[in-house]
This record gives structure tokens, C-alpha cells and sequence, in this order.
């Protein structure tokens, strides 16, 4: 191993503002949070998901949780790659929700979706926007994307309004199955043209990871 190496590098990336620090979390970090996470996502009757993942019971919630995000490390490659940041307040122990890059073949298409979800005690601050302007900085600063999309179901609001406050605009829906409904799954677009950079948000620990993920070297400066 070469000396000051990290065996697995994306564990170094680091996306902060003041308050809030991105950053993909430890085993100890994960079970904590997958705990928090059974049955405080979704308030009764809320459906925010197409997949119903968020209301599994326990334990088979707890075991799915973390077989993902081991699985996002073990298939991290050039040709596809999923980064499930998670959400660390300077004010709070422990993660409170997950803020997601992915990408296929992105040094051909220099395209990165986003997705993410909060503990449902921590939603209503505008911590969900933060988080987004976060990824995204990292994305178009640290990655050199050139678009960045996103999806979400009509009936949710909020992360609609996350993505119309970030800059996304509207590119068309299709029809999606949800529990056997034809239910809208519009989707929006963020070209590198219209994002407007935040020099504020630092970013650090990435370098070592770009390869991995099929981006240009950069810096962010």
C-alpha cells in the first residue's frame, strides 16, 4: 500500500457549509442511522417513493439499509458509481439522512443524478435544499459535470421544490407503477451553464477518487 493511501478514497470526500458536513458514513454510522431510519422517513400515509423501501419493517429494513450501502462500494466503478452521502448536522450525533450521487459511464456523458431522503423530525428547515446545492456544487466543481437530473413523483411536492429552488427545469415525465397505479414521475434537468457556484461550500478528499469515478482531474479552486 502506498504510504498516507486510503484503502477506499471516497471515504475521505468531504462537502461542508457551515452546519451541515456530506460525507459517506461508517459501519457504526450506518447501523445507527438505519435504526433511525425504520419507521421516521415517511409520516402516516405519506408516499414519497416509488419504491416502497421506506416502509419496510424491522429487521429486514435495517438489513436492506446497509446491504446498499455496501453494495454502493463494492460496484463503485467508472462505468457506473453511487455515492449515498450522508447527512451530518455540526449540532447533532449521528447521520439524520442520505443525499445520493450516481452516474453511469460518466466520462462519456459527464451526467450525474441525485436522489435523497431525510428523517422526517429533521424535514420543513430547508436542510433538504442545502443538501442538494451541496452535491451539486461537488458535481459540477469537484466532477466536472456537465447536467445533472433528477425524478421524483408528482404528488411530492417538496422535492419537486427542492429542484425548482436549485435551478432544474422541467424535460417531461413518463408513467410509472406504483402498487400497480399508473402514477406521474416527472423529471428535470441542471445544465453546468445555468448553476451559479458556491465558492462558500468546501470540498476536500476527493482527488483520490476521481479515477474511481471516471471524472477529469480537476481542482476547486
Amino acid at each position: 500500500m502506498i504510504p498516507g493511501m486510503t484503502l477506499w478514497p471516497p471515504f475521505d470526500i468531504r462537502i461542508s457549509t457551515p452546519g451541515i458536513t456530506l460525507r459517506l458514513a461508517s459501519d457504526p454510522e450506518l447501523e445507527d442511522l438505519a435504526v433511525a431510519a425504520c419507521g421516521g422517513i415517511l409520516a402516516p400515509g405519506e408516499e414519497k417513493f416509488l419504491t416502497r423501501w421506506a416502509q419496510a419493517s424491522s429487521p429486514a429494513f435495517e438489513r436492506g439499509f446497509m446491504a446498499y450501502h455496501w453494495r454502493c462500494r463494492g460496484e463503485a466503478g467508472p462505468t457506473a458509481w453511487s455515492l449515498p452521502f450522508c447527512v451530518f448536522l455540526d449540532d447533532q450525533a449521528g447521520a439524520v439522512g442520505v443525499q445520493e450521487l450516481s452516474a453511469d459511464h460518466f466520462s462519456d456523458s459527464l451526467r450525474v443524478r441525485s436522489g435523497s431522503w431525510l428523517l422526517a423530525s429533521h424535514r420543513g428547515r430547508g436542510i433538504g435544499t442545502q443538501i442538494r446545492v451541496m452535491a451539486l456544487e461537488f458535481a459540477f466543481r469537484a466532477l466536472g459535470a456537465r447536467d445533472a437530473i433528477t425524478s421524483a413523483l408528482a404528488s411530492n411536492g417538496a422535492s419537486t421544490g427542492v429542484s425548482l429552488r436549485a435551478g432544474y427545469r422541467p424535460i417531461g415525465e413518463h408513467i410509472a407503477m406504483l402498487d400497480g397505479v399508473a402514477t406521474r414521475l416527472p423529471h428535470f434537468l441542471l445544465a453546468r451553464e445555468d448553476w451559479i457556484f458556491r465558492p462558500d461550500i468546501l470540498i476536500s478528499g476527493h482527488e483520490a477518487s476521481l479515477e474511481m469515478l471516471g471524472a477529469p482531474r480537476r481542482t476547486t479552486d
